[in-house]
């Protein structure tokens, strides 16, 4: 089992999560003052963001291409960016 240190580890239970440990979570986050829960929300997407390599460039490359033929439209934009998922 990994070892989970801070104000979380009480969540871990074997190797995953308990689903009813993140609803208390979810309680004790609404809870917080908004300027802590813009922090959480903050340090949230920084994860998500270390997750996703390469993603933020792949996507500026190809906002930056000046080619007319490359370009998506709005719509294919929402189906297929063409990007890995991050799920």
């Amino acid at each position: 089992m990994e070892t989970v240190k801070g104000p979380c580890k009480h969540l871990v239970t074997g190797s995953s999560f308990d689903p009813v440990r993140i609803e208390a979570l979810k309680h004790e986050l609404q809870a917080l003052p908004v300027a802590e829960r813009r922090k959480l929300m903050a340090f949230m997407v920084v994860l998500e963001d270390r997750e996703r390599a390469g993603y933020a460039a792949e996507l500026a490359r190809r906002l930056d291409d000046p080619s007319p033929d490359h370009w998506l439209t709005p719509e294919q934009c929402e189906r297929e960016p063409g990007l890995p998922d991050s799920t």
